[in-house]
């Protein structure tokens, strides 16, 4: 990849404003990864900061937090992923300092970090993060679906926190995706 390369990313400016702009590709820290973003969702959430109705998002920050790509850099202290892995990432980052992530619950971290929201997100075409939350891909799963692993996630944790259980009846109302 060569580093006088654009990226085409959609920044949040302010309420109502969402501009789409030309950056050089980025560099990653050394505990970082730039991923060449193959697939991104628009999320209800990230329509709800363009709206200003997020109160934890950062104006100037790149948005999406639903994506899925291939590693185009490392940073140099990272080991456990070489370019051109698939990937996709979990864009909710814990603090490891708080209370709840020392005892083993950072999915319950009090000060989280977020990306696409408090962190640059996917909506671009080269995307900076930390390696901490970026997953392998198998090479059988396509990037669209694999761009989903974070609704997912959030599914199946409403799933587990209602106690639904196999067999079970429910009732899903909403206009959700």
């Amino acid at each position: 990849m060569n580093r006088a390369d654009l990226s085409n990313l959609a920044v949040w400016k302010e309420v109502g404003k969402v501009t789409v702009e030309s950056v050089t590709v980025p560099e990653p820290a050394p505990h970082e990864v730039v991923v060449k973003v193959r697939t991104s969702g628009l999320c209800g959430t990230d329509l709800h900061i363009a709206a200003g109705e997020f109160p934890a998002a950062r104006p100037g920050i790149i948005l999406g937090h639903e994506y899925a790509g291939e590693v185009a850099a490392l940073g140099s202290k990272v080991t456990n992923f070489k370019l051109g892995d698939r990937v996709t990432v979990d864009p909710n980052i814990p603090c490891h300092q708080c209370e709840l992530c020392r005892a083993g619950l950072p999915h319950l971290c009090e000060t989280p970090g977020a990306i696409g929201s408090r962190n640059h997100g996917g909506l671009a075409q080269y995307a900076v993060c930390p390696a901490a939350q970026v997953y392998r891909l198998p090479d059988t799963l396509e990037f669209g679906a694999a761009m989903l692993a974070e609704p997912l996630a959030c599914t199946v944790h409403a799933i587990d926190r209602a106690q639904i259980r196999c067999g079970d009846k429910v009732l899903v109302i909403g206009a959700g995706p």
